[in-house]
């Protein structure tokens, strides 16, 4: 598998599987995993990818400064981390609809083989994270929210992988690719 891609999966994936994705990820595998907006249940991802050094929120995150239709849940953003990824989406825009949170993981001490993380794509200055219902909403932060990380772990010195260097990265919405986004851009 040249890459594994986790395109907003619904259901929560079985323990086999999750082991076999991180197995996979330990051997130098490759990811792109997207996260659904219909439901903010855990799907197990959530729980692989906290092993991984990269904390995804069961919250929405609104920015009214990019709001689409007057909805701050829809929103478009041009704030993009300094990774080499996002490097040809400078000067572009991204429109996301009720995305997570994506973040590395706070509070990690780092170890030899930890993988580094970047976030790589925020929200404005004027972005929230809320918790609970759209319709019972609770605000528990402001400013710029983390939307999308990227994430490497390199070969351990003296150590051999199948794969070479681990890469994945993880977004906090999954329509940002679909078809009905392309005319809009």
């Amino acid at each position: 598998c040249g890459l594994l891609i986790a395109g907003g999966p619904l259901q929560r994936l079985e323990q086999d599987e999750l082991v076999k994705i991180d197995r996979y990820l330990a051997r130098g595998g490759r990811m792109l995993a997207l996260l659904n907006i219909q439901t903010r249940l855990p799907v197990g991802l959530e729980q692989l990818l906290l092993k991984w050094n990269v904390q995804v929120g069961l919250d929405w995150v609104s920015d009214a400064r990019g709001a689409q239709a007057n909805n701050s849940y829809i929103f478009l953003t041009s704030n993009f981390g300094t990774h080499p990824i996002v490097r040809p989406l400078l000067g572009s825009t991204v429109k996301l609809v009720g995305p997570r949170s994506v973040s590395q993981r706070p509070g990690q001490q780092p170890s030899a083989d930890a993988p580094k993380i970047t976030e790589i794509l925020f929200t404005s200055s004027a972005g929230q994270l809320i918790e609970g219902s759209v319709t019972n909403a609770r605000v528990m932060k402001e400013g710029s929210i983390p939307l999308a990380v990227a994430g490497e772990r390199g070969g351990i010195q003296g150590v051999k992988t199948e794969g070479g260097s681990t890469r994945f990265v993880v977004v906090g919405e999954s329509l940002f690719v679909s078809n009905d986004f392309i005319s809009d851009l």
